[in-house]
């Protein structure tokens, strides 16, 4: 998986026309990619949350 982002971060990386582009793509990349896991892999895990929370009240309504 860290691969996989690693590898994404250097395709990016070298897509950008001149070389200190390429050099501030990466390293950006590199800083913020635990952060990118985190938040793609909590985001998978809070959506199937979200959906059962927001079914939570759906019973009270046909009461109004």
């Amino acid at each position: 998986m860290i691969l996989r982002y690693l590898k994404a971060i250097l395709n990016f990386a070298l897509s950008r026309p001149t070389a200190g582009q390429r050099v501030a793509c990466f390293l950006k990349g590199l800083l913020f990619a635990p952060w990118l896991m985190r938040t793609i892999s909590g985001r998978v895990a809070g959506d199937s949350d979200a959906a059962a929370n927001s079914q939570l009240g759906d019973d009270i309504y046909p009461l109004f």
